[in-house]
């Protein structure tokens, strides 16, 4: 069971990692960094300089962790 979470961790690694080189980055609204700053932060995190992966990690991480999985993270690029 193991190898094959190994297999499947390396697959969807190997996918992101491609995704990230070969896609130029988008221009949604949100992609600013003062609307994330003033706008989406607090919203996730509460802090205007913490985004939700800082959040994830002080809630639940007090400790690193070699791997992790995230539940309906899309295309897993994250």
């Amino acid at each position: 069971m193991t190898k094959d979470l190994e297999k499947v961790a390396d697959y969807r690694g190997k996918r992101a990692k491609g995704k990230i080189e070969s896609e130029s980055r988008s221009c949604a609204w949100t992609d600013s960094p003062l609307i994330q700053k003033y706008y989406i932060h607090p919203t996730t995190s509460g802090h205007i300089n913490a985004n939700w992966f800082m959040w994830v990690k002080e809630q639940f991480f007090s400790e690193p962790v070699e791997k992790a999985l995230s539940l309906g993270c899309g295309d897993g690029c994250n």
